[in-house]
């Protein structure tokens, strides 16, 4: 087996598998316009929707006071989002990606 510090039992130098893990984190994350938010405004029921399946990807909802409301992990193409014990009001919903992007849209409950 050829020398492999830090790279662990997989045969891959350390330099590899670190090469493998970026390109995952940015498979992982998409720019703002390849996700699809609606309907906005809702009734704390929504569709969040990313052009490519992702992963981890962390989903907030703060009040505008910044109190976090709801929170959860996406895994899916398309996550529907049902919090109907939102009050009526604005709200801000932010998606925070494993390598540290972050999105966020104002969304109003009525």
């Amino acid at each position: 087996m050829p020398y492999n510090p830090g790279g662990g039992n997989s045969g891959k130098t350390a330099f590899e598998e670190e090469q493998e893990q970026i390109q995952e984190i940015t498979k992982t994350c998409l720019n703002k316009e390849q996700i699809s938010v609606y309907p906005i405004p809702n009734s704390g029921t929504f569709t969040i929707k990313f052009e490519t399946v992702t992963e981890n990807i962390d989903l907030y909802i703060y009040s505008l006071d910044g109190k976090t409301v709801y929170q959860t992990q996406l895994n899916e193409k398309e996550n529907t989002i049902n919090n109907t014990n939102l009050a009526v009001g604005k709200y801000v919903m932010a998606l925070y990606c494993p390598n540290g992007q972050y999105f966020d849209w104002t969304i109003s409950v009525e």
